[in-house]
């Protein structure tokens, strides 16, 4: 039976070390960064002068990623007052957006992939994923992120 192609981005199952207790770091995303953000997207640190700054990762990016997206706060434009939320909508912040970002080293994800033939290690089905891709790099495809529900559409292509 064929998987459906229904990605959500970047899951955190646990760490290296067992329990779910990961590090999350808070970075900065420029107010005039109108690309959206959703919860379990890759992020990799700005293109260009921007410092300590984060983007959406791209599909053709060959940068190191920063981590994985998992929320922000801004001021509102629109409604006068902070804004919590698992996504960043590309407007109405006054001022930069503090984003939360998964980078502990130790985190470990959950990710759909597009191919259903895709195999990294041994055993298992042709969609089995085991230990040996840790810390190797992977093809992102960035998809279609859901504002209703604020989740990525990001997978491994």
């Amino acid at each position: 039976m064929a998987n459906n192609l229904a990605p959500f981005g970047f899951r955190p199952v646990n760490t290296s070390n067992g329990p779910m207790n990961w590090r999350i770091s808070t970075r900065r995303i420029a107010a005039a960064n109108a690309t959206p953000i959703y919860k379990g997207d890759a992020v990799m640190p700005a293109i260009g002068p921007a410092n300590g700054y984060i983007q959406q990762a791209t599909a053709a990016g060959t940068q190191p990623l920063a981590g994985i997206f998992w929320g922000c706060q801004y001021l509102s434009t629109s409604q006068k007052r902070t804004v919590w939320n698992q996504y960043w909508p590309g407007s109405d912040a006054t001022g930069d957006v503090i984003a939360y970002v998964i980078d502990d080293p130790n985190a470990r994800f959950i990710v759909q992939t597009s191919n259903a033939g895709f195999q990294l290690g041994t055993g298992g089905s042709a969609t089995t994923f085991v230990s040996s891709p840790v810390g190797q790099y992977c093809e992102l495809n960035v998809g279609t992120g859901n504002p209703l529900s604020q989740q990525s559409g990001m997978f491994v292509d």
